[in-house]
C-alpha cells in the first residue's frame, strides 16, 4: 500500500510535493522523512516485454521540487536510465545462464567446437520430408584416458567415530535432563527412556555402533524424548526449565541433535576438497593452453579427475605420442603437489586429514560419447566398459599376500598393466627422484586379483614433503 507500490503496481510515475503533508505515510516514506528527504519521484521502469522490473527514484530535501513540469525536462533523463537498466538485466540474464551452465550443465571449453558444430549442422539443415531431424551423436574415437585420485585416507573409519562421539555426547546430556526432570516428578515412563538412552551410551562405548543405530537414537530422541520433555516443561511449573532450554541451546537447530564433530569433519572435508579442486584446476589451465584436452572431476571423500587427449579432441593441430608421455609425467609431478599441498594445510583443518594418490595407466585408445539422457560423457563401446571397471576398482586393491592396502598416505600408487607401461613409468619416476619429487625407495607390487581384474601391479613412491 506504499507509494512505491503504487508504482510497481500501477505502472504510473508518482509525484509527491511533500511527504510530511502524507497523513499516514507508512515505513518507506516515513524512512525517508527521518532522513531529510520532502520531495519524491517515482518513474516506473519496463522490460522488453512491458513488465514492471523495478522504478527509478529521485528524491529532493526540498519541498515541491518535483512537478508535472519538472517531470517533463526528466522524460528523456527516465528513458536513458530504462534503456540502462534493460542493457544491465540483459547482461546479468547472460551472465546467469552461463553460471548455470558452468555450475550445473557445464560443458568444458575444450570440446564446445563439437558441440557448436553439430548444433549448426541440426539447425541449419534443410529438413527431410516425413522426417523429424536427428542430432548426430558427439563422439571423440581414439583417446588417450589419464585417470587419477586423492583419496582421503581413512574417511569412512572418521566419520563413524564423528557420529559416534555426537550420539554419545547426545545420550549422556538427555540422560542429565531426564534424571533431573525425574527427581522432580512421579513420571515413571521418564525411567524406560533413560533406560534405553543408557543401553546405547553402553553399546557406543563399547565400540559395538553399527550404522543402523544412528538412525535408532535419531528417531528416539528427536520423535519420543525431545517432544515428552518439552509437553512436561509445559506442563508441571516445579520441572527445572533452565536444564532443558541449556540441552535444546547445545542442539544443532536444524537437525535437532548434537551435530558437532560430524560437522567439524564435514567441513574438513569440504575444504579439503576444495583445496585439492582449485589447484587441480589452475594447473589443468596451464595444460590447455599446451594441448586442448578434456578434462572432468568429481568430488566424494576427495577427488578423482578423468583425462583424455586425442587428435578427434583438437579442432585444429596435429596429435602425437610425445604429447601423451609429456600429460603422464607431468600427471605424476601434479600428484606429487598435491600430496605436498595436503601435508602443508592438513593441520589448518578443524579436523586433520590426509590423502592417498593413485594413478591408472591404460595405454589403450578409446572412444568416450556424450550421452544426451544423462548430459556427460561416457566410455563408448562394450570393449572399452572394461577400463571403467578397473578404475572404479583399483582403489580398494590390496598387495598380493598381505591385507595392506595400495593406497597409503603420503604416496602415490601407480597401477599399470602393460610392462612397456613400468618400464615408461620407471624412467619418470627416475626424474622425479632427480628433481626431489620421491624418496629413492621404489616398490614394485603384485596385486590380489579384483573381480574382472587379474594380474594387475603397480608401482609406489613416497613424496618428499
Amino acid at each position: 500500500d506504499s507509494i512505491y507500490g503504487k508504482t510497481m503496481r500501477n505502472g504510473e510515475t508518482v509525484i509527491i510535493g511533500d511527504l510530511q503533508q502524507i497523513e499516514q505515510p507508512g515505513k518507506i516514506a516515513s524512512h525517508l522523512i527521518k532522513q531529510g528527504y520532502r520531495s519524491l519521484l517515482l518513474a516506473p521502469q519496463r522490460d522488453r516485454n512491458g513488465q514492471i522490473f523495478g522504478a527509478m527514484e529521485l528524491a529532493s530535501r526540498n519541498p515541491y521540487r518535483f512537478n508535472n513540469q519538472t517531470l517533463g525536462k526528466l522524460r528523456e533523463v527516465i528513458s536513458l536510465y530504462s534503456i540502462g537498466s534493460n542493457r544491465w538485466i540483459q547482461e546479468m540474464d547472460n551472465t546467469i545462464s552461463f553460471f548455470i551452465q558452468k555450475q550445473f550443465t557445464y560443458i568444458h571449453p575444450s570440446v564446445e567446437w563439437k558441440f557448436q558444430e553439430v548444433s549448426q549442422k541440426f539447425l541449419l539443415s534443410p529438413p527431410e520430408q516425413g522426417k523429424a531431424p536427428a542430432l548426430d551423436p558427439i563422439v571423440f574415437k581414439n583417446v588417450y584416458p589419464l585417470y587419477g585420485q586423492a583419496d582421503i585416507v581413512g574417511s569412512s573409519k572418521i566419520r563413524n567415530h564423528s557420529i559416534e562421539a555426537d550420539m554419545l555426547d547426545n545420550l549422556q546430556r538427555v540422560q542429565q535432563v531426564i534424571k533431573a526432570f525425574r527427581g522432580k516428578l512421579e513420571f515413571q515412563l521418564l525411567d524406560i527412556y533413560l533406560a534405553k538412552t543408557e543401553t546405547f551410551s553402553r553399546r557406543l562405548k563399547s565400540g559395538g555402533f553399527v550404522s543402523s543405530d544412528e538412525s535408532q537414537i535419531v528417531e528416539l530422541l528427536t520423535e519420543e524424548i525431545h517432544p515428552l520433555l518439552q509437553e512436561l516443561q509445559e506442563k508441571y511449573d516445579q520441572l527445572p526449565k533452565s536444564i532443558l532450554n541449556d540441552y535444546f541451546d547445545y542442539l544443532d537447530p536444524k537437525l535437532n541433535i548434537v551435530y558437532r564433530k560430524r560437522k567439524d569433519y564435514e567441513n574438513s572435508v569440504h575444504e579439503l576438497n576444495e583445496l585439492i579442486s582449485s589447484y587441480l584446476d589452475k594447473e589443468v589451465a596451464k595444460k590447455q593452453k599446451l594441448l586442448p584436452h578434456f578434462f572432468e572431476k568429481y568430488v566424494t571423500d576427495g577427488v578423482e579427475y578423468n583425462i583424455y587427449l586425442g587428435q578427434s579432441l583438437l579442432p585444429e593441430g596435429n596429435f602425437s605420442q610425445y604429447f601423451l608421455k609429456d600429460f603422464r609425467l607431468w600427471q605424476l609431478m601434479l600428484m606429487c603437489e598435491i600430496t605436498r599441498l595436503v601435508e602443508k594445510n592438513k593441520q589448518n583443518f578443524q579436523v586433520p586429514l590426509t590423502t592417498a594418490q593413485l594413478v591408472f595407466v591404460y595405454n589403450n585408445a578409446l572412444s568416450i560419447r556424450f550421452n544426451m539422457d544423462e548430459k556427460q560423457f561416457d566410455v563408448d563401446g562394450a570393449y572399452n566398459v572394461r577400463y571403467e571397471i578397473l578404475k572404479k576398482r583399483i582403489d580398494k586393491a590390496v598387495i598380493k599376500g598381505t591385507n595392506e592396502r595400495l593406497t597409503q598416505k603420503g604416496k602415490v600408487a601407480i597401477v599399470w598393466l602393460q610392462e612397456k607401461d613400468r618400464i615408461e613409468y620407471l624412467e619418470y619416476l627416475d626424474h622425479l627422484l632427480q628433481q626431489g619429487y620421491i624418496t629413492d625407495e621404489i616398490e614394485e607390487l603384485e596385486l590380489e586379483r579384483l573381480q574382472g581384474a587379474d594380474g594387475l601391479k603397480a608401482l609406489r613412491v613416497t613424496v618428499v614433503v
